[in-house]
């Protein structure tokens, strides 16, 4: 489970607390605006994806899963900072991040 917390340690770091994450610049408008929240897609087997869910749910302080990815399931999880909700602005006191699991072992794209 260490790699998976690495791992979400890195897109925290790199995705929702950017050293320049606080506007961008809206060249035809000349005004600023709100930095959009960036995608990140992450392709893996079912050992590391079920490594990622027990790093959730522990962060979550519920019990580790033993649930077995379906074949080419898809999960989504939003992170985000806790006080902007979204990409943190650089205001925030401490750097502080929410994880959100919105879909779980979904393999629905195969039933046609």
């Amino acid at each position: 489970m260490e790699r998976a917390k690495a791992f979400l340690s890195d897109v925290v770091s790199l995705h929702v607390f950017p050293a320049n994450c606080s506007v961008i610049k809206d060249e035809q408008k000349l005004t600023d605006k709100p930095k959009e929240c960036p995608r990140v897609l992450a392709v893996t087997h079912g050992g590391f994806i079920k490594e990622f869910v027990n790093a959730y749910r522990e962060i979550k302080g519920m019990g580790l899963s033993e649930e077995i990815a379906k074949n080419t399931a898809i999960y989504v999880f939003r992170i985000e900072c806790s006080n902007c909700k979204g990409i943190c602005q650089g205001t925030c006191p401490a750097k502080t991040f929410t994880i959100i699991m919105t879909m779980e072992n979904d393999n629905t794209h195969l039933k046609e």
